[in-house]
């Protein structure tokens, strides 16, 4: 702003023009352009010097520097403040460079220049190279239409008198060359629109396929590292460069952050130590936020406490109504067979700079079960899955199995039984441990963190129990034994197994331990 001065008064002298009608004219061309808000991408094109050049044949330029940057605050929708700082700076050094010259001809286009120049600069300073290089494709042409603009009311310097006829020829060929600019504009969003879209196709297609072979057809032992490329997968996918994958521990209450793809790894330490209840964040969920499975919570209708820990994105906003705002949520729930919450995927720092669409939603909706399924493969499956005294009649074989990765892996020592049942239901013990059913007869249980001689004692009581309720019920048990790590749920399957069927051998209703 101070330098904005500088120029401005650098001449010696301000004239500021007080002709009514012709500032109010001027004012409703600066509301005007604030209004049309030619678009070049997803950025504001400086639609209002089309404008503002005609009036400078009657007003000047210190009186459009004054009022353009006036302008700004009342009629911009967004950034107020910013905008209206750098169209004072834009057009005080371009009228520096307007009395910079004694010749008419020559001012206005070296007002017009000063005013790109310093655009320029502050396209440089403002944003960061990747957004520079994305505009960078249209910058020299509408320079040099804006340039040429002012070239053409050049002209009316050279009238030897001010008529009419004159004013009104040079206005349309004027008005010619601006609608030219209004189609190159025009087209280069088309463009533009057609060549993201087609990179986001490609993307999309290459995407999928990696997502199929990660998810399906992995072999990868480093589920956690799968974990991280499945987030890069969503991100390219959904058109997102953060991600953060949060998944709900119902046995502490709180959210825990499990992975993520974008941010640096002090962040995302900073969002694992910050961890929300799940009461506060399941609030988010709200039928209001939702869209097609997917809820997107724009600034200022979320109410942000500082606790809840979602990542805010230190991005510049755009100048948009539809643009993404750095306090914009983006939450894709997951939720497992049942249909219940168990986390949720928070998506930041979208590459079109927008907010998403109707069907960005449908596709995040999709992503949303492709990240449950693969989940279901790996350890994290334990934060859904309650582990005291439950029967896993509703989830699969993987992912009892997975489960049961866990707690060999966590546990000081485990002992599996497979059970052999006959003509009894076995729902009818729900008093400890974890048990999956294989079959109508047929039973695993994981103990954990007990003695084997305690399951011996338990197993032996089951075991009288039903043969002194049910006569007719045959109980048989293959039993085998581990110390934390020693061998791994596919081992003690076999060997339990292995007992069972000597257990059957030896005339049935036996418990046989390995």
């Amino acid at each position: 702003m101070g330098l904005g001065y500088f120029f401005l008064f650098f001449n010696g002298s301000f004239v500021f023009t007080i002709e009514p009608m012709m500032l109010f004219l001027f004012c409703i061309g600066l509301f005007l352009s604030e209004l049309l808000d030619l678009k070049v991408g997803k950025y504001s094109f400086m639609i209002e010097i089309v404008i503002i050049l005609p009036f400078l044949l009657f007003i000047t330029p210190e009186t459009v520097a004054i009022l353009a940057a006036i302008s700004k605050l009342v009629f911009s929708r967004k950034n107020k403040i910013v905008r209206s700082i750098f169209s004072f700076f834009m057009y005080s050094f371009g009228t520096f460079l307007y009395y910079s010259t004694s010749l008419d001809y020559f001012k206005l286009p070296l007002f017009v220049f000063g005013i790109l120049l310093s655009n320029f600069f502050l396209l440089l300073i403002y944003f960061n190279i990747e957004t520079f290089k994305e505009i960078m494709g249209m910058i020299p042409k509408s320079y040099l239409i804006l340039f040429s603009l002012s070239l053409i009311m050049s002209f009316g310097y050279f009238f030897a008198e001010v008529k009419l006829g004159y004013l009104f020829y040079l206005f349309i060929v004027y008005a010619l060359i601006s609608y030219q600019l209004y189609e190159y504009v025009r087209q280069f969003n088309v463009s533009l629109i057609e060549k993201i879209e087609f990179e986001r196709l490609k993307n999309i297609s290459e995407s999928l396929l990696k997502l199929k072979n990660l998810v399906f057809e992995n072999e990868e032992r480093d589920l956690e590292r799968s974990l991280q490329k499945l987030l890069e997968i969503v991100c390219k996918i959904s058109g997102f460069h953060v991600a953060v994958l949060s998944l709900f521990n119902n046995n502490t209450g709180y959210v825990e952050r499990i992975a993520h793809f974008g941010l640096t790894e002090e962040d995302f330490e900073r969002a694992k130590n910050n961890k929300p209840k799940i009461s506060e964040v399941v609030k988010y969920f709200n039928k209001k936020f939702e869209n097609n499975g997917v809820y997107f919570i724009p600034e200022g209708l979320a109410l942000i406490e500082s606790n809840i820990g979602f990542i805010i994105s230190h991005e510049r906003k755009i100048d948009s109504e539809r643009s993404w705002d750095p306090k914009d949520l983006l939450l894709i729930p997951i939720k497992d067979e049942l249909s219940n919450l168990i986390g949720y995927i928070s998506l930041d720092v979208p590459q079109s700079g927008m907010r998403p669409t109707k069907n960005d939603m449908n596709l995040l909706n999709f992503l949303s079960w492709i990240v449950y399924k693969f989940l279901s493969k790996t350890l994290h499956i334990k934060y859904w899955l309650n582990d005291t005294g439950v029967y896993f009649k509703n989830a699969s074989y993987v992912s009892f199995i997975r489960f049961c990765e866990n707690k060999i892996k966590e546990s000081e020592n485990v002992t599996l039984a497979y059970l052999d049942i006959e003509n009894y239901l076995f729902e009818k013990f729900r008093n400890m441990a974890i048990y999956y059913k294989i079959s109508s007869e047929n039973y695993m249980i994981l103990f954990f963190n007990v003695s084997k001689r305690f399951v011996l004692l338990y197993l032996d009581e089951m075991n009288n129990f039903l043969k002194e309720k049910y006569s007719d019920v045959s109980l048989s048990i293959g039993l085998v034994y581990s110390k934390k790590n020693q061998k791994n749920i596919f081992q003690l399957i076999y060997e339990a197994k292995k007992a069972l069927k000597i257990a059957k051998k030896s005339g049935g209703g036996r418990i046989h331990s390995l």
